[in-house]
């Protein structure tokens, strides 16, 4: 079967025209519609990111606030510091001669008494030298024992003892040196 086409070939090229016309129009508007979208999609973000900037800097000027308070506090804290860290300096030495004399002298046998105590301060530590006497040479032993044991004294050296004999009981007389740590 043939066909014939009887209308003429200018109404079909106007048709054909308008169809191409119809299908830019048509591509046009949905490209100005995506555009439009697009616009207020990024209209809206932008305004909700304006939003979110404006609270966080609300919240950021009432943390400024507590951040001042808190530069406040540690400033404070380091005058404390700083001032119980002199009241240390100050202090680090003043309590080592009390405890010295309360070690020396708590526990020293009744039998025994010193001619003479001198004492070096280096530091923290006594450099100690002792003329010591006694009756008894048990509470000289036992008195040398307990200073080895004490954590506080150490390096102990004994010299020669010396004996003066009188009437009624021997007196000896040894120099004893250590060094004195307060802990």
């Amino acid at each position: 079967m043939i066909k014939i086409n009887l209308t003429p070939k200018e109404y079909l090229d106007k048709m054909e025209r308008s169809i191409l016309i119809a299908k830019i129009a048509l591509a046009g508007f949905v490209l100005a519609c995506v555009i439009f979208s697009l616009s207020v999609w990024q209209f809206t973000r932008a305004t909700a990111l304006e939003i979110e900037l404006a609270n966080k800097n609300l919240e950021y000027n009432s943390l400024k606030e507590d951040v001042k308070k808190a530069e406040e506090i540690k400033s404070q804290i380091n005058e404390i510091n700083n001032y119980i860290s002199a009241i240390d300096k100050i202090t680090k030495g003043r309590y080592l001669y009390v405890a010295f004399m309360q070690d020396l002298n708590n526990n020293l046998p009744e039998t025994m008494w010193f001619a003479g105590v001198q004492t070096k301060g280096s530091g923290e530590n006594l450099q100690v030298n002792i003329n010591l006497n006694s009756n008894s040479l048990y509470d000289i032993a036992w008195w040398i024992s307990f200073l080895e044991k004490n954590e506080r004294t150490k390096d102990i050296n004994v010299g020669n003892i010396n004996v003066s004999e009188g009437a009624e009981t021997n007196i000896y007389s040894l120099p004893l040196s250590f060094s004195y740590a307060y802990k």
